[in-house]
């Protein structure tokens, strides 16, 4: 776990002592302050010409790697950093430093604020002398945050964070990376380079083992990423396999373009979702600055919006077809507008998708959208505008929404307490019935349920029956349990 005092630590959860904390160097310069204990924030009643900005040390999402008596840990800053360090901590009590890198360690310069999480994933790298497919555990991760979005009023691209790189777990060396460059928007090899990858991208990957692997197991052999200037993005890990499954034939292209005609972009700051059938895979996501909660210029001068994107190249190789032709929102032919009547799915049908407009003036998608049966669920913030006859804090708006990703039909709760609420999940759990027999049930958290009114219902953290799936028969794309700080 992450701490305060600079951090990351290993807790003894029995007696709840600490047991070893691991400072790197570059935290060195902020603990004076917190041994002063004078924090003369920029947001504070301190004098204007002492405050200072919030030091952060690691303050993203941390990934564990473990196989048998093997455990690595890895350590993301977000606003900490552009820097990523990795331990071994197979023996809890005496944790080693495996590597690090950062922007300027060889093929990283391109690295940002390290926000998106190193997913821990085994794809394949290459064949055996049999033939058979050689998995390697990997870390998957955007190239991370420019704080050139922080502005109120972004008005060019950025100059970092622009990519994905993937690297060897145990060594940290860089096996592949996507980033800005070349003349096209699609790239097959290493580095993969695209002309219109110009934006940071500091969400999530999304992984998926879209291609049957046999006995290889649960491989990831494709992913999805999303970018702040509106943009989703695929990559195709084993475009040429079983011929060849090394990295120098990995591809990427853009799918979509949602960011608009003008700036201020819509933004994505959380991953897409992804479901697949026999004819298609849809692709889900929800725009949103999240960086920007207030009731101003920035929140309120873009429509964010819900989109539903086909995907209707669901072999291995998705340039299979010599090219993909960008999904662009300011096409009017590309996207139907569901906001007010819903799309009616045909085979027949042009459409590339459909997009709901968010109702609400400033409203934005404030955590990863999550497909539940044949529903999307996922969260939103409101700003309001100040209110000077109150010293409360206003919080904003907070809506659970449940989106039917074949028609855009939707419903929402008005979460109580408003805020940001927490991405939702679902899953099985153990409970007790009345009679007091165990039984496993899924049950869904941050969902909310429109319609109801109990305190779970109306709660962000709140735990409510999911909906259920009309598919008559499902198959896992991909399974990682982690939980967030």
């Amino acid at each position: 776990m992450a701490t305060k005092d600079a951090g990351g630590a290993n807790i003894n959860v029995l007696p709840g002592g600490e047991l070893w904390s691991f400072i790197p160097e570059e935290f060195y310069g902020g603990l004076q302050r917190i041994y002063d204990n004078n924090v003369g924030l920029t947001l504070g009643e301190a004098p204007s010409s002492t405050r200072q900005p919030k030091t952060y040390f690691f303050d993203g999402s941390p990934s564990v790697y473990q196989n048998g008596n093997t455990a690595w840990l890895f350590l993301s800053a977000r606003r900490g950093g552009r820097l990523l360090y990795a331990l071994d901590v197979s023996d809890p009590t005496n944790p080693k430093l495996m590597w690090k890198i950062n922007e300027k360690t060889s093929g990283f310069g391109e690295l940002g604020q390290t926000w998106s999480q190193p997913k821990v994933a085994i794809v394949n790298v290459g064949k055996d002398a049999s033939g058979k497919p050689i998995g390697k555990p990997v870390l998957i991760f955007g190239a991370g945050y420019d704080v050139n979005q922080d502005n109120d009023l972004v008005s060019s691209a950025d100059a970092m964070g622009r990519g994905i790189f993937i690297v060897e777990a145990e060594t940290g060396k860089l096996l592949w990376r996507a980033g800005p460059g070349g003349s096209s928007t699609q790239c097959t090899g290493n580095p993969c380079l695209l002309s219109s990858m110009t934006y940071s991208m500091p969400s999530d990957i999304t992984l998926m083992n879209r291609i049957p692997d046999g006995d290889a197991g649960m491989r990831i052999d494709r992913l999805y990423a999303a970018d702040t200037g509106g943009n989703l993005w695929r990559v195709d890990l084993e475009a040429q396999g079983p011929t060849d499954y090394g990295p120098s034939t990995w591809q990427a292209y853009q799918l979509a373009a949602l960011g608009g005609s003008s700036m201020p972009k819509r933004k994505f700051f959380f991953p897409p979702d992804v479901t697949i059938s026999k004819s298609v895979d849809i692709v889900v996501a929800v725009s949103g600055d999240r960086e920007h909660p207030m009731y101003a210029s920035q929140a309120t001068s873009v429509q964010n919006r819900f989109y539903m994107i086909k995907d209707t190249q669901i072999g291995a190789n998705g340039l299979s077809g010599g090219s993909w032709g960008v999904v662009n929102d300011t096409n009017t032919t590309h996207l139907k507008d569901a906001t007010s009547v819903p799309y009616i799915p045909s085979l027949a049908d042009s459409w590339k998708g459909f997009y709901v407009n968010l109702a609400s003036s400033g409203e934005k998608g404030v955590n990863a959208p999550t497909i539940i049966g044949s529903s999307v669920a996922f969260g939103t913030n409101q700003p309001l505008p100040p209110d000077l006859k109150t010293c409360k804090a206003n919080l904003g708006n907070a809506r659970g929404y449940q989106v039917s990703y074949l028609t855009g039909t939707r419903s929402n709760v008005l979460f109580d307490g408003g805020g940001m609420p927490p991405s939702p999940w679902y899953g099985p759990v153990q409970v007790r019935d009345k009679e007091g027999n165990r039984r496993i049930v899924n049950i869904s958290q941050g969902t909310g349920k429109p319609g109801c009114n109990t305190p779970d219902c109306k709660s962000s953290l709140g735990a409510n029956m999911p909906p259920t799936s009309k598919a008559k028969k499902l198959r896992r794309t991909y399974w990682s349990r982690s939980q967030d700080r």
